[in-house]
């Protein structure tokens, strides 16, 4: 049986000489997981939980305005909205923007995990799709966020996609359910959720806005 003692100090606060040995005690060094660190500079790192090994800790005395939902751990910096009246994708953008939010970016599996699971489809439905703020209308096949910065190393295309279907599939989509349609040209099939697809930027959709979480300083 083995017994780990906590103390809410960072790594970089417990000196040597604060371990001090004791009768029945076995004290042997550990890699401490935070001292790379690895959580965002506004939260803060806590080891000894989960199978990485450490855990985010979001900074007290932050804020989701306008019914926007805080994210969790390596999200806690964002805010994000589900918007349910469809709209086109650069509509949905600017419905966005006048919240002070942008298209959601979304840059991890963490990320997109979250957002599966927080906004789901609606319960009876078989799916539903919701833009994402990700577009090759400025330049065919050059995917870009609405902050102009180019696709990072995650992705979680689907199906093959984007395949530019039709010639005129530019901006980006998630799918969540599988084997539904909308109206009567367009059916999606085969799709794990949260999986993404190149669509019609001027078809309505639902959307899912990001904006930076607020810090209220007491």
């Amino acid at each position: 049986m083995f017994l780990c003692e906590l103390n809410d100090r960072i790594h970089l606060q417990v000196p040597e000489k604060d371990l001090e040995a004791r009768d029945g005690f076995i004290y042997k060094p550990i890699l401490n997981p935070c001292q790379s660190s690895p959580c965002p500079s506004n939260s803060t790192c806590q080891a000894g939980f989960g199978d990485q090994g450490y855990r985010f800790v979001c900074p007290h005395g932050d804020i989701c305005q306008l019914d926007f939902i805080a994210g969790k751990e390596s999200l806690c910096g964002s805010c994000y909205k589900l918007f349910t009246v469809p709209e086109t994708w650069s509509n949905a953008q600017a419905k966005c923007r006048s919240v002070g939010a942008q298209l959601v970016k979304i840059e991890s599996a963490v990320e997109n995990d979250f957002l599966t699971r927080t906004f789901p489809k609606a319960t009876g439905s078989s799916g539903v799709t919701y833009w994402i703020g990700l577009s090759d209308q400025v330049e065919e096949g050059k995917w870009t966020w609405t902050d102009e910065s180019t696709l990072g190393n995650y992705t979680n295309w689907g199906r093959g996609n984007p395949n530019d279907q039709s010639g005129n599939q530019n901006c980006g989509h998630m799918v969540i359910g599988n084997g539904f349609s909308f109206g009567y040209r367009y059916r999606f099939t085969g799709y794990n959720d949260g999986e993404w697809n190149d669509f019609r930027c001027d078809h309505p959709l639902a959307f899912i806005c990001e904006k930076p979480i607020t810090y209220l300083f007491l």
